[in-house]
């Protein structure tokens, strides 16, 4: 019965962390206050700091045979006027000496706060550890129980799975709109040099020429990406549609059939458009993947939390 013994003193130690960690939102919030007192009484310390270092210059200039001194000691006041700053001086000193030790105890105070805080988190990472042992326990010596916790394995298995794939999916999205970015740039250049130089394709600069191959490749690239991710898409979602796009297809009648200028006007601004539009499906169907990830995300805390519930109680 070595098991049972160990499963006791299991749930000992959890439910000793577990008090610990009871406390933990309350010393998170003594924390932030007691850091916010020290902002404010280090705020305190310049002024005060300011001030004594003023009224030590006053005090000394008085006692020195300044300007200011023998204009005093003639009129018969700087004998009370000396008091009067030293005093003033001295009260000031203390005040400033008084703050910087309150300031040394807030000090200490934060980093004992601090010290318990981690304790307290590295207690309720010995928890996780606790649990995992548990869950072993468990499975060979209770296939019932054993069969439930698989379940909830399972589950978190299948939603993180699904997450991973999602994850590659706007990875994925992301390549093909940098390609698609790409071609339009050099669409919307290309065709402003034509429309402004009524030119045929024989006669664009080498830059252009060179331009429009990587566009080319950019959009047999993204052509083979579109049909591939299609297929991704139905498996990580069945009810999201990728309507069938042919970029490539478009392209290569804008770069084969360019001849005079208004022919190519029309190409340019067919295809510009073409290209806009594809973007912005591209571009919603991430944001849609993005709005399933984030309640994958929530699904797998959920479960997660349920587990742990669920072997907490055992």
């Amino acid at each position: 019965m070595k098991h049972l013994e160990r499963l006791e003193e299991i749930d000992r130690k959890i439910a000793q962390a577990r008090e610990s960690s009871d406390i933990k939102d309350e010393l998170q919030s003594h924390l932030e206050d007691v850091e916010q007192r020290r902002v404010e009484l280090n705020e305190k310390i310049n002024r005060l700091f300011a001030y004594v270092d003023a009224g030590k210059a006053k005090f000394e200039n008085l006692e020195s045979n300044s300007v200011v001194s023998l204009f005093y000691k003639v009129l018969g006041m700087q004998e009370a006027l000396v008091e009067e700053e030293h005093q003033n001086f001295v009260q000031s000193a203390l005040e400033y000496n008084a703050a910087l030790d309150q300031l040394h105890l807030l000090d200490f105070e934060i980093k004992i706060v601090r010290r318990k805080l981690h304790d307290i988190s590295k207690m309720q990472m010995n928890v996780d550890a606790l649990l995992e042992e548990k869950q072993k326990i468990i499975n060979v010596h209770d296939a019932a129980t054993a069969r439930k916790i698989g379940s909830y394995d399972n589950l978190i298995y299948s939603a993180r799975k699904k997450e991973r794939d999602g994850l590659k999916l706007i990875a994925e999205l992301d390549k093909i709109l940098k390609d698609l970015r790409f071609i339009y740039d050099i669409v919307n250049k290309t065709g402003d040099w034509m429309s402004e130089n009524r030119g045929a394709r024989n006669y664009l600069p080498f830059w252009y020429n060179k331009q429009i191959k990587l566009a080319s490749r950019a959009s047999s690239r993204v052509q083979n990406n579109l049909d591939e991710i299609g297929k991704h898409i139905l498996k990580f979602d069945s009810e999201i549609q990728l309507k069938k796009m042919y970029v490539k297809d478009y392209l290569d009648r804008l770069f084969d059939q360019l001849i005079k200028d208004w022919v190519a006007n029309y190409y340019f601004k067919s295809t510009e458009k073409n290209i806009k539009d594809t973007i912005a499906v591209l571009e919603s169907l991430k944001i849609g993947i993005e709005e399933k990830l984030a309640f994958l995300k929530e699904d797998v805390e959920l479960l997660i939390k349920e587990k742990r519930e669920f072997l907490l109680k055992l």
